[in-house]
């Protein structure tokens, strides 16, 4: 470093120390990640201009380092504050991901696909969205390759019908479908159910004697809760039953389908079901949301088998992230949500407002006890004839997170 100097401030080489694959300026503060000496003073004025790079070396002038500056682990937690930090601001967390993006972060390369796809912190941009997917699958980002698969495809299934088949449609395959990646932004909540209702099942588990929900996913795989396909055998002893049948709103279709328990994880109570007639379902595949992105306050609702008494609809928003107490502090990540859930729920999936899952349901909490008061009235006036314990209160549930699925996903070398 002797005789090289600060390519911002200009500051000698007594100021500059290694950091990283790169330099730090105590003088300005900068880090640039090239020798000094093979900078020339235009990247200062790049930067800086004339004005500002003079003012460089005063102590009481503040200034950011420039982005293409900052080392690759603080342009990154940069970006990640900005996207989901107390102040978010997404326009600023694209301008960090994109350039780490240029620096060759996989994950960035995602995170920038993913805003020009959606217009999410900058403008709405197609072919730039596939661009840095492609560049994301290049560099082994297994959901860039998934995202281009399943939305830029020629062979990508069409938009999905605008409303739900009609009740003599029996078949499967004329139901409308909801194909992985569609954009629901903008539709109304009656329109969103109808697009989703033909993903979400019902699931039987003949061996549990129980009941419970479940959606589609990529390849015609299907998610649930484990505790759904659990069952207890003669001796007292819990196991995962082998298999399940699904079936669907009568709307939808009046077929039932075997499907086999093909992995599970108690401990996240995360089960995946493969169809034994997977064709029949892989043009319904739901698209998973990235679960670290959920805010709290964020609109919610669910699609699930209400009380056995048929696949019906909760509207809902999320009220916590990993809000858990110590009793159920086995889950790695979990959405708390604003309302109870009906019994039978369990395994639904939980869908923002643009038709992806950003969690599934796992259970409700009863939330207190109560007195209910009977009340009798005698010479006008109303006094309390008996009181009885009240019916506890199920208006608290929580959601495994689409994130966790994907990580049980992986392990059977599905990508979602």
């Amino acid at each position: 470093m002797a005789g090289s100097r600060c390519p911002i401030c200009n500051a000698g080489a007594e100021n500059q120390e290694r950091s990283g694959n790169g330099y730090y300026c105590k003088a300005c503060g900068a880090h640039y990640t090239l020798a000094a000496s093979e900078i020339g003073s235009s990247l200062a004025d790049k930067y800086l201009g004339n004005s500002a790079k003079k003012s460089a070396v005063r102590p009481d002038v503040k200034r950011e380092t420039p982005l293409d500056l900052l080392p690759l682990d603080e342009l990154l937690a940069k970006a990640y504050a900005y996207e989901q930090g107390e102040q978010v601001n997404l326009v600023k967390a694209f301008e960090y991901f994109k350039v780490a993006a240029e620096r060759g972060d996989a994950d960035a390369m995602y995170k920038v696909g993913y805003d020009y796809e959606t217009g999410r912190g900058t403008k709405q941009d197609r072919a730039s969205a596939l661009f840095w997917y492609r560049e994301g699958e290049k560099s082994g980002n297994q959901r860039c390759a998934r995202v281009i698969a399943e939305r830029f495809s020629d062979a990508a299934p069409a938009a999905a019908a605008p409303a739900v088949a009609a009740a003599a449609a029996k078949d499967l395959s004329r139901a409308p479908s909801a194909p992985a990646g569609t954009n629901y932004t903008g539709l109304s909540l009656p329109e969103l159910c109808e697009r989703l209702l033909p993903s979400v099942v019902r699931i039987t588990n003949p061996a549990g004697n129980s009941q419970g929900t479940g959606f589609i996913v990529s390849q015609g795989f299907i998610i649930t809760n484990a505790h759904v396909v659990t069952y207890t055998d003669p001796l007292g002893i819990k196991g995962i039953a082998p298999d399940a049948i699904i079936s669907f709103h009568p709307e939808v279709s009046g077929k039932k389908y075997r499907a086999k328990v093909v992995a599970y994880e108690v401990q996240q109570d995360v089960a995946i079901l493969q169809c034994e007639v997977k064709n029949d379902l892989a043009s319904h595949s739901l698209r998973l949301a990235d679960s670290d992105l959920a805010r709290i306050g964020e609109d919610v609702f669910t699609i699930g088998n209400g009380e056995g008494l048929g696949i019906a609809f909760t509207k809902l928003y999320i009220s916590q992230k990993a809000g858990l107490n110590e009793a159920h502090s086995k889950f790695d990540e979990v959405l708390q949500l604003s309302g109870g859930t009906n019994h039978g729920n369990s395994g639904g999936p939980v869908f923002n407002m643009r038709g992806e899952v950003v969690g599934v349901v796992t259970f409700g909490h009863l939330e207190y006890n109560g007195k209910k008061l009977q009340l009798e009235e005698s010479d006008g006036q109303v006094r309390i004839a008996q009181t009885n314990d009240y019916v506890v209160a199920n208006n608290m549930s929580f959601a495994i997170t689409s994130n966790t699925v994907r990580r049980l996903a992986k392990r059977i070398g599905l990508i979602l």
